[in-house]
């Protein structure tokens, strides 16, 4: 399939360190792009936690992209030719069923990453990823990213880690979806939200919540009223604002609490085969 950018392919942007104005081009089809301004500060998660000796080698590939609304970057059946580290904003994953409607499976934002996992295995995407809150992203050609992926264990370690968290959260999002109330699994889709994002006001649509948590929109009317009833939230068409995080977190399911739990346990354990 053929992918379309809903946006111009150049963003400009200001030089942390001085005056200077660099344009950035938006990555289409593999073309190559302009190099962006050396990476000050990620917000990215995984790129953080990479290794340092890992991260001098991919840097000098990182461009910085501007992540527009409505901009598709894979369609089901692309070639993973880019893979994108999110440093704001959030990207939809979409599957498009054969009646022409479109489910939205999960999201992405600055905890995780687009075609980081495809592009190591099988380089085709199976989703729509498309642009549901504007941002910025750091991107690199995956043959960029597969050439450091395949020679560093460290990196493999941790990539595989992160796969693993994506399953535990399907599988988890499976039985939420399967046991838990309307409100509960709309208010964990609203923290992750503001986890992927760190943004407490969230654009999103009645379309996107109804796909996230399986249900039609007018249940998502009545969960999100119920929510802001309880001053957990204000919500107004096509946004979401969270007013209390911390009570938002004692009203949902447990699923929350679980996958951070899951999530943690993860990340921090150490291989069996590093004891012996």
């Amino acid at each position: 399939m053929n992918r379309t950018l809903n946006s111009p392919t150049t963003d400009t942007e200001m030089h942390p360190d001085s005056g200077d104005v660099d344009e950035i081009a938006v990555p289409v089809r593999g073309k190559a792009t302009r190099p962006a301004a050396a990476v000050a500060e990620l917000s990215n998660e995984i790129l953080r936690s990479l290794p340092p000796e890992v991260l001098v080698r991919l840097r000098p590939q990182l461009r910085s992209i501007k992540l527009v609304v409505g901009q598709v970057l894979y369609e089901p059946g692309d070639d993973v030719d880019h893979v994108y580290f999110p440093e704001s904003g959030l990207i939809s994953l979409v599957t498009p069923m054969r009646n022409g409607q479109d489910v939205e499976n999960t999201s992405r934002g600055r905890d995780g990453g687009i075609g980081y996992v495809e592009a190591c295995g099988s380089e085709m995407m199976v989703s729509r990823a498309v642009v549901h809150i504007e941002g910025r992203a750091w991107c690199l050609a995956a043959c960029d990213y597969r050439e450091v992926y395949e020679s560093s264990g460290a990196m493999r370690n941790l990539i595989q880690r992160r796969t693993e968290i994506l399953l535990a959260d399907a599988r988890q999002g499976s039985a939420c979806r399967a046991v838990h109330p309307a409100s509960g699994r709309l208010g964990r889709t609203l923290l992750e939200c503001y986890h992927h994002t760190g943004e407490l006001r969230l654009p999103l649509t009645q379309e996107f919540l109804a796909g996230m948590i399986g249900v039609g929109r007018t249940t998502v009317t009545h969960a999100a009223g119920r929510l802001q009833h309880l001053k957990l939230i204000r919500y107004t068409r096509g946004v979401v604002v969270i007013t209390d995080v911390e009570g938002l977190k004692r009203h949902v399911c447990e699923c929350y609490e679980v996958l951070r739990d899951v999530r943690r346990s993860i990340l921090e354990r150490r291989p069996r085969s590093a004891s012996h």
